[in-house]
């Protein structure tokens, strides 16, 4: 680290790091003092005569895996939107099938709208069974856990 330069106090001249004083006006100046020094860099910061206060450092956890309860709220929700989309569709199809509709639609419309809302049917019986295959699991997982807790407690010494 470099050499910090000082000024005399007198004269403003530079004052030579070898020298105790400024050679120009022979005048003695005091040394920095020790907070000069370490706002210089020159000296480390002192300890402190009180204790400081630290943080306790904490484990990272590992990110937790998809629990039932997610899946079957996700599930849920893709049931909700897929049977809003086959109401949808039913009731597009039924628009365009009506006599007094007037629309001139390409060949084989109605008949693609009509798959589609038979799919998204179909869809949302799966996800509707989905949802409730992991609903159930979550619910015989809690069960077995309040289970296992009333046996803790009955077989501890008390």
């Amino acid at each position: 680290m470099g050499h910090v330069i000082e000024l005399c106090r007198t004269c403003g001249f530079e004052i030579p790091v070898d020298a105790e004083g400024c050679p120009g006006c022979r005048h003695h100046d005091v040394a920095p003092s020790l907070a000069a020094r370490q706002v210089a860099g020159l000296a480390l910061p002192t300890r402190s005569v009180h204790r400081l206060s630290t943080t306790r450092t904490l484990r990272e956890l590992p990110e937790p895996a998809e629990g039932p309860a997610r899946v079957a709220r996700t599930a849920f929700s893709f049931t909700s939107t897929i049977v809003l989309i086959a109401i949808l569709g039913g009731a597009l199809s039924w628009i365009l099938r009506v006599e007094g509709f007037v629309l001139a639609l390409p060949e084989g419309l109605i008949q693609a709208i009509d798959h589609l809302t038979v799919a998204a049917a179909w869809a949302s019986l799966i996800g509707l069974g989905a949802g409730l295959c992991a609903l159930g699991v979550r619910v015989v997982r809690r069960l077995v856990i309040l289970a296992a807790h009333r046996v803790m407690e009955h077989s501890s010494p008390a």
